[in-house]
């Protein structure tokens, strides 16, 4: 969603590994010095490191998305079974893949007569929830009022996408 140019740090989430560009490379393009967003480039870096899959790169000194492994969302049910406390879904997050727990529901909303309901302790199908979510590992995103690409995901239930969500909060301990 930004630029990057050779020179500028790069900081990669939710690691935080850095290291400063080097260079940009571009498949049978001309020489470029910066990365816009819809490019497809490479970067060289200066520093050798591992980036794992799913870290986000961001421009040191700007704003960089929030880090943690556990985050509040408003999550849309599909899944034939329920959305339930102590089970593990695989949660999908841009390129991101970790296991998730449901934690909490705050509150439920039912998709048929777009009632509220309070105390409910798991969602059905159709139910629309707002959620505490509990990764197994630290995961890089946005509100999703601030950048919706990744502010946006999947649980996925036995290999069938069973939920989708938008990230709205943080959670702390």
């Amino acid at each position: 969603t930004g630029f990057i140019s050779i020179g500028d740090t790069a900081v990669f989430l939710p690691s935080g590994k850095e290291s400063r560009i080097k260079s940009v490379e571009a498949f049978n393009s001309p020489k470029i010095t910066k990365v816009e967003p819809g490019m497809a480039a490479g970067l060289t870096l200066e520093t050798q490191i591992y980036v794992k899959p799913g870290e986000l790169l961001c421009k040191k000194g700007e704003k960089i998305p929030l880090v943690s492994n556990k985050l509040i969302a408003n999550v849309f049910w599909m899944g034939k079974a329920p959305f339930i406390r102590g089970k593990r879904y695989k949660l999908k997050i841009g390129s991101d893949r970790t296991y998730a727990e449901f934690v909490e529901v705050v509150n439920v909303i039912d998709a048929s007569d777009l009632s509220s309901v309070k105390g409910k302790q798991q969602l059905d199908r159709h139910d629309v929830g707002l959620c505490v979510i509990e990764t197994s590992k630290p995961i890089a995103f946005d509100l999703v009022n601030e950048i919706e690409n990744t502010g946006r995901f999947v649980i996925v239930d036995s290999y069938d996408i069973s939920g989708g969500g938008i990230i709205t909060g943080k959670a702390e301990d």
